[in-house]
C-alpha cells in the first residue's frame, strides 16, 4: 500500500486519532506500507524502516536506517531477511 503523506491536511487531534488506527491496521495484517511525508516524528512514530532523501533532490536516498524508537520485536517481518 502506498500513501502520500495522508494526514497533513488534518488537526493535531485527529492526526493522532488516524495514525492510531493505521497502527491498529497494521499490527492484524502482513502488509507492507510505504508512506511518503516530511514530518519526522510522524516517520519515527509509524516507521519500523526509515530512509530520507536527497535535499538536493538529487537520486537516491541520503541515508536509510532502522527506526531507533521501534524495538526489533515489533517488526512484523525483517526487512532484510
Amino acid at each position: 500500500v502506498f500513501i502520500d503523506e495522508p494526514f497533513s491536511p488534518y488537526d493535531a487531534a485527529s492526526r493522532r486519532c488516524l495514525q492510531q488506527t493505521l497502527q491498529t491496521l497494521l499490527g492484524h495484517r502482513r502488509q507492507t506500507l510505504l508512506l511518503t511525508g516530511q514530518n519526522r516524528a510522524e516517520a519515527r512514530l509509524l516507521a519500523d524502516h526509515i530512509s530520507e532523501m536527497n535535499p538536493s533532490g538529487a537520486a537516491g536516498f541520503a541515508r536509510s536506517f532502522d527506526n531507533p524508537d521501534r524495538s526489533t520485536s515489533s517488526r512484523r517481518v525483517p526487512l532484510f531477511p
